[in-house]
């Protein structure tokens, strides 16, 4: 039977706090913009939100496996695009909430003022399954 990709992080409880995780599932990047032929594997991300024990400090995580196949990179630049667009998206609200800012800012331009402004560390584990030129990494390096 075909089994979806799993995926683990970990960390010490004593050290970190989950605040919140969105799991992503890549088989929606196939529907949404590529061929159905094109993807043949679920492949998923994690990224949770984790705030260090002492100090309260924030930090966003990503955990992923991209598509393999040499004849895929267009497939593994599309899921890298969706990552970094989540964990764009989460960055923000985590910002949003620490500043204590809770309805919603409209304006798109006072968004990317306030991400500019105050950042979270971002740490990513992935497995590309791509060498290093590929237009995933060259992405999520940029």
């Amino acid at each position: 039977a075909h089994r979806p990709w799993e995926l683990l992080t970990a960390w010490k409880k004593e050290k970190f706090k989950l605040l919140e995780q969105e799991d992503l599932d890549y088989f929606q990047v196939a529907r949404d913009y590529l061929q159905p032929l094109d993807y043949r594997k679920q492949n998923k991300g994690i990224l949770p939100a984790l705030v260090v024990a002492n100090p309260d400090e924030e930090l966003i995580l990503a955990n992923t496996q991209l598509y393999h196949g040499s004849e895929h990179d267009y497939v593994r630049y599309a899921q890298a695009l969706f990552l970094m667009k989540h964990a764009n998206a989460m960055m923000l609200k985590r910002i949003l909430h620490k500043a204590k800012w809770t309805k919603d800012i409209p304006n798109a331009a006072k968004k990317k003022t306030l991400l500019a402004q105050g950042s979270l560390p971002f740490v990513m584990g992935c497995d590309l399954n791509s060498p290093p030129d590929c237009a995933a990494f060259e992405l999520l390096m940029s």
